[in-house]
C-alpha cells in the first residue's frame, strides 16, 4: 500500500482472495508505472506479487508536470533535461 501511495495512486481498494492473499486495486499515473513500478514491487514483496493494467475511465487525468532543466557550467544540458510531477522535481534533479 505505502508503494502505490508514493508513487501517486489514488482511489485504493482492498479485497481479501484468501487468507494469504490480498488483491490491490488503485488508479496511478501511467509515468510512475513505467518508471520501476514492477522492480519496486517484486522487492517490497520478495518477488511473490504480481501486477496488471488496464486503462482507466477516464484515461486522462491533469496533473502538476515541470520540465527540469540540468545547468552545467551556467549551459543548459538538453539531453540531461526531463518532465516529472512537481513535487517530486527537486529530488529527481538531485538524483541525476
Amino acid at each position: 500500500m505505502e508503494l502505490i501511495q508514493r508513487r501517486r495512486g489514488s482511489d485504493m481498494e482492498t479485497k481479501p482472495i484468501d487468507e494469504r492473499t490480498w488483491l490491490f486495486s488503485a488508479r496511478m499515473p501511467w509515468g510512475e508505472v513505467v518508471t520501476d513500478f514492477h522492480d519496486e514491487l517484486k522487492t517490497a514483496t520478495a518477488g511473490y506479487a504480481s501486477f496488471d493494467t488496464s486503462e482507466a475511465d477516464p484515461p486522462l487525468q491533469e496533473s502538476s508536470l515541470t520540465k527540469v532543466e540540468i545547468v552545467l557550467n551556467e549551459d543548459v544540458v538538453d539531453p540531461l533535461a526531463f518532465v516529472c510531477h512537481r513535487n517530486d522535481a527537486q529530488a529527481q534533479a538531485r538524483a541525476v
